[in-house]
């Protein structure tokens, strides 16, 4: 994100390692909660908003025009007349009860994270989201001027990406006998790793030889692992080994399986984008903002099940002529849209509006 506005010509002074100072009080209040059963945000709480506000102010140089941060949680209680912007995947009203860290809140921990996200929301002069449906989350839940919110989605998180001509012969080179299904998470259970099992099963069952390859996960929570499933385990990207290992994969997948239960956007579906690799999930969170119908993927109704995702992979899977027009699409959805480049220059088109 940084580098985004960095790469725009913009003049960062960067504040971070901001400390967290866990007190005494909120131990004791997280250990009360989890002893009847309730979850407790450390994070959530105006003790730790002060913290970070704090240090925050202590380091701002005079010359500062705007405080931009990647969330709303270390403005939200920061006293200035710069302007503040931030720039986030979620609103905290839009997290309760979607993902499972949030299904079980105290009622301490609820009252505390509307009351630091309105903080925030209020008194910032601009809010960057991911996603249409974290932007439209931020307006349902809180008062906040629908005028002051922008989309702007995320990019791939990669700093190496083949050329265009040499996307064209990966597309083409890509197996005509072997499906390659991809998966990359880490969280097996919300990411879908079961469901993504479950279609490469039944396209195997077809006669449509599938191999599901994972990334992500050291351990995967089977009891028994069938031979089509490869684990990868998980890929750093700093390793030079394992960055090889991940473009391999990145080069001969046919697609990018990921039908998460919950997802504030997803950014590894613009890195799939950037490698021309369509992606199939479900229609839901943030998600749609990433993956288009027709252009670089398909999404699916919460309630469509293994059949509905294998129909539509094994009907392009047996089409190369469609699954490679699908393929060049996805990068252009990356060229155009899925990028930090661009991320970049709309964020500062309107901050030079400020």
């Amino acid at each position: 994100m940084a580098k985004s506005l960095a790469d725009q010509n913009a003049d960062l002074d960067l504040v971070g390692n901001l400390k967290i100072r866990r007190t005494l009080p909120l131990l004791l209040k997280k250990a009360f909660y989890k002893s009847i059963g309730q979850d407790f945000h450390f994070l959530r709480t105006p003790d730790i908003a002060h913290q970070l506000a704090g240090q925050i102010q202590s380091r701002l140089k005079p010359d500062t025009e705007i405080i931009f941060s990647p969330g709303s949680i270390p403005v939200s209680l920061l006293e200035t007349t710069i302007p503040k912007v931030f720039y986030t995947g979620a609103c905290f009203g839009g997290m309760v009860g979607f993902y499972e860290g949030f299904a079980n809140l105290s009622a301490e921990s609820l009252k505390d994270g509307h009351f630091l996200e309105q903080k925030a929301l209020s008194e910032s002069k601009l809010i960057f989201y991911s996603s249409e449906w974290a932007a439209q989350s931020a307006i349902e839940n809180y008062q906040v001027d629908p005028a002051k919110i922008k989309v702007v989605p995320f990019g791939a998180n990669l700093d190496f990406f083949p050329s265009l001509q040499e996307r064209r012969e990966i597309v083409n080179n890509r197996s005509d006998s072997v499906c390659k299904l991809l998966f990359i998470g880490v969280e097996w259970k919300r990411k879908g790793g079961d469901f993504a099992l479950e279609v490469a099963t039944e396209m195997n069952r077809r006669g449509i030889k599938t191999e599901l390859h994972v990334v992500g996960i050291k351990h995967l929570p089977l009891k028994k692992i069938p031979p089509f499933l490869i684990n990868h385990g998980f890929l750093n990207k700093g390793i030079p080994a394992q960055k090889t290992k991940l473009t391999r994969l990145l080069t001969s997948s046919h697609f990018l399986i990921v039908p998460s239960k919950a997802e504030a956007f997803g950014v590894v579906f613009a890195e799939a984008s950037a490698w021309a690799i369509p992606s199939v999930s479900f229609h839901v969170g943030g998600i749609p903002t990433a993956v288009t119908n027709g252009l670089n993927g398909h999404l699916f109704s919460p309630e469509a099940g293994v059949t509905e995702f294998s129909d539509y992979l094994t009907d392009l899977f047996t089409d190369k002529a469609r699954y490679n027009n699908l393929a060049l699409s996805s990068f252009n959805e990356f060229q155009t849209r899925l990028n930090w480049n661009v991320a970049g220059k709309t964020i500062m088109k309107y901050l030079r509006e400020l």
